[in-house]
Order: C-alpha cells, then sequence, then structure tokens
C-alpha cells in the first residue's frame, strides 16, 4: 500500500466514533468492529470475535513465518464519558495533520 492510502485508512478509522459508554455511539462500535475485521481479513488474517460485557473484542493471527518475532497490537475504544468539551478547539473524530 502506498503511504495515501494508510492516510485514508486511518482517517476512516478516526472518524468512527467508538464510544464505550454510551448507547449514543453503540452502533459506530460495530462499525468500527466490521471494518477492521474486514479490513484484516482482506489482507489475509485470521479473525475471531468475542464479547465481553456486549463489547466486541476482535484477535487477528496472521503468521509469515514461524521463526520470524511476535507483534501484538491492543487498542481499545474510548472509555470516558463523551460530550464536547468547550476546551476541545477541533473535533475529536476528524484526523487533523
Amino acid at each position: 500500500m502506498v503511504l495515501a492510502t494508510y492516510y485514508e485508512l486511518l482517517k476512516e478509522y478516526t472518524n468512527f466514533k467508538t464510544v464505550h459508554d454510551t448507547n449514543q455511539f453503540s452502533s459506530e462500535a460495530e462499525k468500527t468492529t466490521e471494518r477492521i475485521k474486514n479490513l484484516l481479513k482482506s489482507v489475509g488474517f485470521e479473525i475471531k470475535e468475542c464479547y465481553q460485557d456486549d463489547i466486541p473484542i476482535l484477535i487477528a493471527k496472521y503468521i509469515l513465518n514461524k521463526n520470524l518475532p511476535t507483534a501484538l497490537i491492543y487498542t481499545n475504544y474510548d472509555s470516558e464519558c463523551f460530550e464536547f468539551s468547550p476546551e476541545w478547539k477541533n473535533n475529536p473524530f476528524h484526523l487533523y495533520l
């Protein structure tokens, strides 16, 4: 992939409102999970999806060579209450460069 493609993927991912704490954004969390699951599958990852307290968890595995080191990537949904704060200068769900 070229750098512009990675930028577009990151921009798309940033736009998902993945706020765990509220039902207001639950469909966004589901959309985000589906998008990431489909993206990883499209490049050859095996995906296992499970749930903890109704929160989707993806476990993705891709073995290029069993002799190579293992990489672990972890990310989580925002876990704080969401409300736009007057201190915020920009939309938190928009990628700014």
